[in-house]
């Protein structure tokens, strides 16, 4: 009864080891994507809060709206482009422009945008677009900036 024979001290510490590698590898993968879906919803916000744009002229030109449009002076660490909508009477909608070119601080443009499909165009929105550098993916900002059209 003497001679038998066990699992050494050694051998049963390496499968405990083991064991907890394991068990941390499959609950770290739901973990992980939990915290980069938050970072990305939040590096959104921390893009988009505290941009200022005004429009500074939105008028009806022939067939074309020209929308004058001037970045504030919020600085931000990736300059943003914006995108132009257009609203009627009736509340219909058409993304009328997106500019991806960067506007610098205090850049002020003019944007022409045809009608098309609007026949009287009421008012004007301007969102701030990024470009998500990870993904190459648009990001459109919640925040808006209006003017009614003269």
């Amino acid at each position: 009864m003497k001679n038998k024979k066990g699992l050494s001290g050694i051998v049963t510490t390496l499968i405990i080891i083991l064991l907890v590698l394991a068990a941390v590898g499959l609950v770290w993968k739901p973990i992980s994507d939990m915290l980069s879906g938050g970072t990305s919803s939040m590096s959104k916000s921390t893009l988009c809060t505290g941009l200022d744009f005004k429009i500074n002229k939105a008028e009806v030109s022939g067939t074309d709206v020209e929308v004058t449009i001037e970045r504030g002076a919020t600085a931000k660490d990736q300059d943003p482009g914006v995108k132009v909508v257009m609203y009627d009477n009736a509340g219909s909608s058409v993304v009328a422009a997106t500019s991806s070119e960067t506007w610098s601080i205090l850049q002020k443009q003019m944007v022409t945008v045809g009608m098309d499909t609007l026949t009287d165009v009421e008012s004007v929105k301007v969102y701030p677009v990024f470009t998500d550098e990870e993904t190459g993916e648009e990001v459109v900002c919640d925040q808006f900036f209006e003017r009614k059209v003269a």
